[in-house]
């Protein structure tokens, strides 16, 4: 499977808890989690996958991917159809990578202001995941996070110190699986 196409990874089993922060208590069906993003979403998705065992998950992220791309093609609707219960998302690196004054950073806190009422509308929590802080991109965590905020979109820390690959940015296997199970344990007990 090439990285840079759009998958769909889909797991059901029994959800035994709920949302850490008390969003979905006492739920026994399988939790629905929807993962929108870039190159991070897609080295994400496979050890979300296995760390969110009794969860369904499926995965819409492309390598290069920034919110403005996404949102230019889904013009009608940010969120694919289908019912979710959570839509996490891992965009804003792309887009505050393009520079300033350009397309990509004038639209990203629209565009996540309109992926988040979407979520909402839908039945659905929007957790935005900031990606591990980002030596080669300084200062991308903190505008991606005041975008969201500003959009009124709750953001996940980014995940503790984790191991590189050789470009720098992105984590190692072992990084990105530090990094689910940092956000499957705000996913479930």
């Amino acid at each position: 499977m090439k990285p840079d196409l759009v998958f769909g990874v889909a797991l059901a089993l029994l959800v035994l808890g709920a949302l850490a922060a008390g969003e979905l208590r006492g739920r026994t069906d399988p939790l629905r989690v929807l993962l929108l993003g870039d190159s991070f979403a897609v080295g994400l998705a496979r050890p979300l996958s296995a760390e969110l065992r009794a969860t369904d998950l499926t995965t819409y992220a492309r390598e290069g991917e920034a919110l403005e791309g996404f949102r230019r093609s889904h013009p009608d609707q940010l969120i694919p159809p289908g019912r979710w219960d959570v839509v996490l998302v891992s965009f804003g690196t792309n887009d505050f990578a393009a520079g300033p004054n350009t397309p990509a950073r004038e639209r990203f806190r629209a565009s996540a202001r309109s992926l988040g009422t979407e979520a909402r509308a839908r039945g659905a929590r929007a957790l935005w995941l900031l990606p591990p802080d980002l030596p080669t991109l300084p200062g991308a965590n903190a505008w991606i996070a005041e975008q969201v905020a500003d959009a009124g979109v709750r953001a996940s820390p980014p995940p503790p110190a984790i191991e590189r690959s050789p470009d720098r940015m992105h984590p190692t296997g072992r990084g990105y699986q530090v990094w689910a199970r940092s956000v499957s344990e705000r996913l479930t007990p």
